[in-house]
């Protein structure tokens, strides 16, 4: 199953990496092309070469990203067989604002449309990375799962003393029978699902001293909750700390 992962995850990142190149490499030779033909005919304006130009950094920006797309999978591939090690670099984060970033880089712009925050803004002791992709993954199932056109409610608050990322679908729901399997590795009920995200987000929990389960009903849909431990005193006070010398700064 690892070596599956190893594929699914490098495949696609090579690809980006040799597009990338590709594309950087022979807009050169259409701007080159274009400066020909704009001589032969006036119709070609200068704002067309700035059009070759921006796509010829397009190019070299994408092959930029998917390098480290690239190099962000080998890291994590690398580093599985050390979870401690992979999820240690913490800090001190917004839910909120973690939330806003998982949606700008982790869904479509239609997706985005489709989820709705409601909670508070709360602080969790978290590696920020991880904790975007968490995100991404949970709305992303619950996306798959909700009717089309219906809205994903998010929201953050304190359940029994707890920081608390909750993410609400309005789907089926789920059997309590699937619930007690849900969170196990590569273990789906999704046909043509991997089990690979939710186990991905238990792992995470489950690193960074929380946990995740679900409240289901059948025919009421499903809520996944991410409970975190309380934000270390030190690392709060240090947090604080940065902020004070922020807005002194600014």
């Amino acid at each position: 199953k690892m070596g599956i992962l190893n594929h699914d995850i490098k495949s696609p990142a090579m690809q980006l990496v040799s597009k990338g190149q590709a594309l950087q490499n022979h807009l050169p030779e259409m701007i080159e092309a274009h400066k020909k033909l704009s001589l032969m005919d006036p119709a070609f304006k200068k704002k067309d070469r700035r059009v070759y130009e921006r796509l010829s950094a397009i190019g070299a920006g994408l092959c930029d990203l998917s390098q480290d797309i690239y190099d962000f999978s080998e890291t994590l591939l690398r580093e599985m067989a050390d979870p401690t090690q992979l999820f240690s670099k913490k800090q001190v984060v917004s839910l909120r604002e973690v939330f806003q970033r998982a949606c700008l880089y982790g869904l479509t712009p239609e997706q985005r449309e489709r989820v709705k925050w409601t909670g508070e803004t709360l602080l969790v002791h978290a590696n920020p990375l991880f904790l975007m992709h968490a995100i991404v993954n949970l709305v992303r199932n619950a996306l798959q799962h909700s009717p089309p056109g219906t809205i994903v409610t998010v929201f953050a608050k304190i359940i029994d003393g707890e920081p608390t990322l909750a993410v609400r679908n309005p789907g089926k729901g789920i059997p309590v029978k699937q619930q007690l399997n849900l969170f196990k590795p590569f273990v789906t009920y999704t046909e043509g699902g991997t089990g690979a995200g939710l186990g991905f987000v238990h792992t995470f929990m489950t690193q960074s001293g929380g946990r995740v389960y679900v409240v289901s009903t059948v025919g009421t849909g499903a809520c996944f909750c991410c409970a975190f431990p309380k934000v270390p005193a030190k690392e709060m006070a240090k947090y604080e700390e940065e902020q004070k010398q922020k807005e002194e700064a600014a």
